[in-house]
């Protein structure tokens, strides 16, 4: 994709700006993350994704077993392709009060779904007053999971046809991490809708990297796991405490994700807000919001259990944040893909 010296220059003024990530970012370094690393705001924005090949996968997503896939050949439907863990992003936070975090606790500890509920159910189940932030990850990607990795023509229709299930006639609000596929997959949501995609935000912090404390130690127990796949870290992280060592404290930084990043992105004029993230994000915050209790994302066994239908973070699934008009907040995993 050819990058024109105006967004060069407005890359260059980024570095700047509180909370974002500095243009060098960009740039791959090892080791992975899963679906994505961290860039700075000024990255490329989506261009129409129409025309892009679909590639394909020798397995479809969300059927991956507990043995490590391959990394040979195109990956789409899978969540194991190679990535980035860029530096962490918890540096950005401020440390929680001991009232939010006994608040969350709460709040998580009153999650009672077990299992993804459907995105559009949720929506019409809503009270007037409840606000919403719809926290999901993108849709179907290319095999390339770099920033300019675009949808794929399935994708495109994915998040159509999740739009086509929400008209309704009060707008949303939108936001995503600064990546093509992120950014394209609220856009197509909201013309699905049949609305006019407003301008959306952009929330850096949505992405692995804010659950990482140590790239290298990641790196080294990702090696010394064996492992191909990324998610058997995070989900061996985020359910069971394994290779804590490598990983911020999962209560802390879902208290902070929550206070500090999607719930002040939250519009003040639209009750409803799509925030666009990726996989390897969406498992650990999951796992957080729904205290450990959606079993099926943790991807692995122990001697003393099955786990032959875990799986991960599939394209569209994610949380919804709900907030009572008392102020008060819900936590529901949902599931937008609409093409079964």
């Amino acid at each position: 994709m050819t990058i024109s010296k105006k967004r060069i220059l407005t890359c260059i003024a980024a570095a700047s700006i509180p909370l974002f990530f500095a243009c060098s970012d960009d740039k791959p370094t090892s080791p992975s993350s899963g679906d994505d690393p961290v860039v700075s705001s000024a990255a490329a924005l989506p261009e129409s994704a129409a025309g892009q090949p679909e590639a394909t996968s020798s397995s479809a997503e969300g059927s991956e077993t507990i043995t490590p896939e391959s990394s040979a050949g195109p990956v789409v439907e899978s969540s194991s392709a190679t990535e980035v863990v860029p530096e962490s992003s918890s540096a950005r936070f401020r440390e929680p009060t001991e009232e939010e975090i006994a608040q969350e606790r709460i709040y998580t500890a009153n999650s009672e779904t077990t299992e993804f509920v459907e995105l559009p159910t949720l929506y019409k189940s809503l009270d007037p007053t409840d606000r919403v932030a719809f926290v999901i990850r993108h849709a179907q990607r290319e095999k390339s999971t770099g920033v300019e990795s675009q949808l794929t023509e399935k994708g495109i229709e994915q998040a159509k046809t999740l739009g086509s299930h929400l008209v309704s006639e009060e707008a949303f609000s939108y936001g995503s991490t600064d990546f093509i596929r992120t950014r394209a997959t609220a856009q197509y949501i909201s013309e699905g809708r049949g609305q006019v995609f407003p301008e959306p935000i952009v929330l850096p912090e949505l992405v692995a990297s804010t659950f990482v404390a140590d790239q290298e130690k990641f790196k080294t127990l990702m090696g010394e796991a064996g492992y191909i796949d990324e998610a058997f870290m995070y989900s061996q992280w985020a359910f069971d405490g394994d290779f804590a060592e490598a990983f911020n404290d999962l209560e802390k930084t879902g208290v902070q994700i929550i206070t500090q990043a999607i719930l002040p992105r939250m519009s003040t004029e639209n009750r409803v807000n799509f925030f666009i993230s990726h996989d390897m994000f969406l498992g650990p915050l999951v796992a957080y919001c729904t205290n450990r209790k959606l079993t099926i994302l943790r991807k692995h066994a122990t001697a003393t259990e099955d786990c032959s239908n875990c799986r991960w973070i599939k394209y569209l699934e994610g949380i919804a944040i709900i907030v009572k008009a008392d102020g008060t907040r819900k936590y529901v995993p949902v599931s937008g893909n609409m093409m079964n």
